[in-house]
């Protein structure tokens, strides 16, 4: 069963450059070594995550550094999709003559190439796989170089980024199948992200449900309306008329196509007084409180264009295929950080704070 979304969904200021990135096995390399990086085809920055079976190979586009800094920055692009700026922070030092690199600490910076949902969607998967995985693999094979890093961003930093994942996969599922192309904005307000899960779950599950207000409708005091109303006011399933549903996505219009909607559970709750005024058949107009017991309405797609076969690349399709995975390691991440909430304390304690409270009826008249 899928329900709309509402939440206002923002992909900036996700704290990478605020974190302190847990270092593994860092060596060291040469001063030498930095020129030489370009002198070989395997200039390249190769990043592997120890949770996930991906390596992404970045292409070493830049390095700025002088002989007496402390900060050595890296320009990584991947398939010019979207770029890193790998700065490493430490010392050198002279060992046996030779001056030595020794890493502290490691900052990140990221930037998409194009404003497009692929981009992002490239970008926020591998972000999601960096702050996941236990162990990230950051290697340089030109100069034999690597060291390995955790990124532990918080909890509320990850749900960002991959509620961004999923936003962009369901505007790439839009535009393939509507033919039609789409920007990625820095921020989304909840209409939009609602518009976008709307066309996302006609196209791809085709039928499902969607939050239904009560709404006040207008009928007429008349033979035809008399014989719609339900023989009882007990709920009924209610099948409105097909209609031609067109959304708007940061204002491009996307013609989804006929669509049906039912409510299974539908309630009348001003029965009595509708129906004595429909009896009246006076061509007066009545006011119908119509309203689905569980809140939900069914939407069923009729014509409304699908994915074709195959859709996505190999390359796409495999981290697409991540996405139970990367649900597991966030919520496993979720549940020890609510472990840890009760270390050290008495099991009278965790009692205290875990006990529902008991409210009287009236606490909740406002």
């Amino acid at each position: 069963m899928s329900v709309n979304t509402v939440t206002e969904i923002n992909n900036t200021h996700i704290p990478f450059g605020q974190v302190e990135n847990q270092l593994f096995s860092a060596g060291t390399f040469r001063k030498q070594f930095v020129n030489e990086i370009f002198k070989t085809e395997a200039s390249c920055c190769n990043i592997s995550f120890s949770d996930f079976d991906n390596i992404f190979k970045f292409t070493i586009v830049n390095i700025t550094w002088d002989r007496f800094s402390n900060e050595i920055l890296f320009k990584l692009d991947y398939l010019d999709i979207f770029s890193i700026q790998l700065k490493l922070n430490g010392y050198w030092e002279l060992k046996e003559k030779e001056e030595l690199f020794q890493l502290n600490d490691v900052d990140w910076n990221f930037e998409e190439q194009n404003n497009n949902p692929t981009s992002a969607y490239f970008l926020n998967t591998f972000q999601s796989m960096l702050c996941l995985s236990d162990k990230v693999k950051v290697d340089f094979p030109a100069i034999d170089y690597y060291f390995n890093i955790s990124v532990p961003l918080p909890l509320n930093s990850i749900s960002d980024i991959l509620q961004n994942r999923q936003i962009a996969y369901r505007l790439m599922v839009i535009e393939k199948a509507m033919q039609v192309s789409l920007p990625f904005p820095k921020s989304l307000t909840g209409e939009e992200v609602g518009n976008i899960a709307y066309c996302f779950h006609a196209i791809f599950d085709r039928e499902f449900d969607w939050l239904a207000k009560p709404q006040l409708v207008p009928w007429v005091s008349n033979e035809e309306y008399l014989s719609l109303l339900p023989a009882t006011s007990e709920p009924t399933t209610i099948t409105f008329e097909s209609e031609f549903v067109v959304k708007s996505i940061f204002g491009i219009e996307i013609k989804l196509g006929f669509m049906m909607a039912r409510i299974e559970k539908c309630v009348i709750d001003n029965y009595a007084e509708a129906k004595e005024n429909l009896l009246k058949l006076d061509g007066s107009i009545v006011e119908i409180k119509q309203r689905s017991v569980d809140g939900l309405i069914k939407i069923i797609a009729i014509d409304v264009p699908e994915l074709p076969p195959n859709p996505w690349s190999k390359k796409l399709q495999k981290l697409i295929d991540l996405d139970k995975v990367l649900d597991s390691k966030y919520f496993n991440k979720y549940l020890n950080s609510f472990a840890n909430a009760f270390e050290g304390l008495t099991d009278e304690q965790s009692q205290a704070i875990t006990e529902r409270p008991t409210l009287e009826d009236k606490a909740f008249n406002f």
